[in-house]
């Protein structure tokens, strides 16, 4: 973000204290002085974890379903 000028996303995936896996995205936005420099990041960060595992298990039913198909 700093050295780009330009906004990111962050998406990370660990494992918490309790042993359950989740994942979370920070949105990174640059914040600008009057003189279009860069003098602070502004962040939003959130929880999708049940978005990441609902996209995954579609995404495995696809291959399955495409897998019998191809192979009837």
């Amino acid at each position: 973000v700093f050295a780009e000028g330009a906004s990111a996303e962050l998406v990370v995936e660990f494992t918490g204290p309790d042993g359950v896996e989740r994942t979370w995205s920070a949105q990174i936005v640059p914040e600008r002085d009057d003189r279009g420099g860069i003098e602070s990041a502004l962040s939003v960060t959130r929880d999708v974890t049940e978005r990441t595992r609902t996209r995954r298990a579609l995404r495995e039913s696809e291959e399955r379903f495409r897998a019998l198909v191809e192979h009837s």
